[in-house]
């Protein structure tokens, strides 16, 4: 590849030692410098249009990526009109008073949360799973194995819960097309746990 010092040509600025230079080359090296010149020229040209292309290009590159940005924000007002869309549901203990412990949940789809409380543990969640999976053995004794008095057991208990709710996804992906504005899930222990 030519070095790019060799590209240029040292051009005799006057004229007459310029023409004189010129007509004293051979009809090869006359024709070579030609060429030389010619190719040199169309170098530039591609070399300028290069440019061109490269800043339409950023300019296209910055188009797409606001319109990714503005497609984003379109997305979370009509990704609950799809016939399937992404969720991942999450279930952890709280407590204000480090007495009662309960169960809340987070349910996640394209940047939107949708939160639920299943109550507290103890007295509410445990009964109705226990009421709620009476003829389901190997899940009753799934929910009351966990010792609900060490943080450990209530993390265990929650996990198990997310594991339980991952089956209801086309459930809550019903209920979030009948409700796309709906931030909160009231109810959820019915909603999840409906005692028959």
């Amino acid at each position: 590849m030519i070095r790019t010092e060799l590209r240029k040509w040292d051009f005799i600025e006057d004229d007459k030692e310029w023409k004189e230079w010129r007509d004293g080359l051979s009809k090869r090296d006359s024709s070579n410098y030609s060429k030389f010149k010619s190719y040199r020229s169309h170098l530039l040209k591609t070399e300028r249009r290069i440019e061109k292309l490269n800043e339409q290009l950023k300019d296209e590159k910055d188009k797409v990526n606001e319109y990714l940005k503005t497609l984003t924000t379109i997305n979370k007002k009509v990704d609950h009109l799809r016939r399937e869309f992404n969720l991942s549901v999450s279930v952890s203990p709280w407590t204000k008073d480090n007495k009662n412990w309960y169960c809340v949940g987070t349910i996640q789809r394209s940047g939107n949360k949708l939160s639920f409380n299943l109550g507290n543990m103890e007295k509410k969640v445990r009964p109705r799973l226990m009421e709620h999976y009476k003829t389901n053995y190997p899940k009753k004794k799934l929910f009351s194995s966990q010792d609900l008095d060490s943080f450990k057991g209530r993390s265990d208990f929650c996990e198990e819960l997310v594991d339980v709710l991952s089956n209801y996804h086309s459930q809550i992906r019903s209920h979030i097309r009948k409700n796309p504005k709906i931030k909160s899930l009231k109810d959820s222990l019915d909603f999840f746990f409906p005692i028959k």
